[in-house]
């Protein structure tokens, strides 16, 4: 299996290796078929389960399309709604992954996966070795649009990124750096089976102690920065994804984002509750509120555990 990356992730760059767009695959074929998660199925066979999405996520082509819907492991789709499978993927935090065994630039299947379910994924985490699901594609960070939300970090997921050292720190500790297979000695000692429980989004140095500290765990240094550019209306849909009533919160909020806040230890820690009410007032101000979207996912985990299956989470912070 190889990683593609999500579509508008590589739009305006380079495109000479069109094999890491999803499109590329969907316009060339004319036959499509859709299946249900095969990974995730099985772990719910297992007693397992993560909430994401299982129904109708896996797309076969060409000539695998035609022997699913033959034999009836699947339906037969239009490439519109292929298209729609990809989209509604990609806004429940799934990643796109291809079998390569039939060359550069081809395959018979587009698998949306997520870290948490995946088998082919777990060959990555589990034995730590990247290099095993590795997209050809490589991500640019733009540091001036970065507000430090750590929403890539606790979305990723094979758990490739982390938050890094507190801004504020008086002593910053040098990180040890990371051991990979092709420059050590490998074997079972390097191995991380208990991947899917043990997620670390944050360097032992420590980073971001304001989020962690939140009940709601919100995007704290994200909606400062938003707010500070003026950009109130993206700031708001920051703190929605984790908190529907702002508004309400700020005004009871025991503020322990503020007891954390390390700029408190050079002078005063950051206003961060008058910044919440002031952005949540903005929302009230408005004939249109904004509204999210219902969490799909958080509803489908609830539903697993009514059933009585072990759900593992997609996110563990370690404090």
């Amino acid at each position: 299996m190889r990683v593609i990356p999500i579509e508008h992730a590589i739009e305006g760059e380079t495109r000479r290796a069109s094999f890491e767009e999803i499109s590329k695959y969907l316009n060339e074929n004319t036959i499509f078929s859709v299946s249900d998660c095969s990974c995730r199925t099985a772990r719910e066979a297992m007693g397992e389960g993560c909430g994401h999405l299982k129904e109708d996520m896996c797309i076969q082509l060409g000539h695998a399309a035609e022997y699913y819907i033959r034999t009836g492991r699947g339906r037969q789709i239009t490439r519109e709604e292929a298209f729609e499978i990809i989209k509604r993927a990609e806004e429940n935090g799934l990643m796109h992954c291809i079998p390569n065994t039939d060359g550069p630039g081809k395959t018979h299947a587009i698998c949306n996966c997520c870290g948490c379910g995946c088998f082919a994924v777990r060959i990555a985490n589990m034995f730590v070795n990247p290099d095993m699901v590795r997209s050809n594609y490589v991500s640019q960070v733009d540091k001036n649009k970065c507000v430090a939300c750590g929403e890539c970090v606790e979305n990723c997921p094979t758990n490739a990124l982390k938050l890094g050292q507190k801004l504020c720190s008086k002593t910053p500790i040098t990180q040890k750096k990371r051991e990979l297979p092709y420059d050590t000695e490998w074997g079972p000692d390097k191995w991380n089976p208990d991947y899917r429980i043990n997620r670390q989004v944050v360097l032992e140095t420590g980073s971001s102690p304001c989020k962690a500290e939140c009940p709601a765990h919100i995007g704290i240094q994200g909606y400062i920065k938003l707010a500070a550019q003026g950009r109130y209306t993206e700031a708001l849909e920051l703190i929605k994804q984790e908190n529907p009533f702002p508004a309400v919160c700020g005004r009871v909020c025991p503020r322990y984002c503020e007891s954390a806040c390390t700029r408190g230890d050079i002078d005063d820690p950051v206003a961060i509750d008058e910044i919440k009410k002031f952005i949540a007032e903005q929302d009230l101000n408005k004939e249109r509120r904004y509204i999210p979207k219902r969490d799909i996912i958080m509803a489908k985990r609830l539903l697993l555990l009514e059933q009585g299956q072990q759900v593992y989470p997609v996110h563990i912070i370690l404090l």
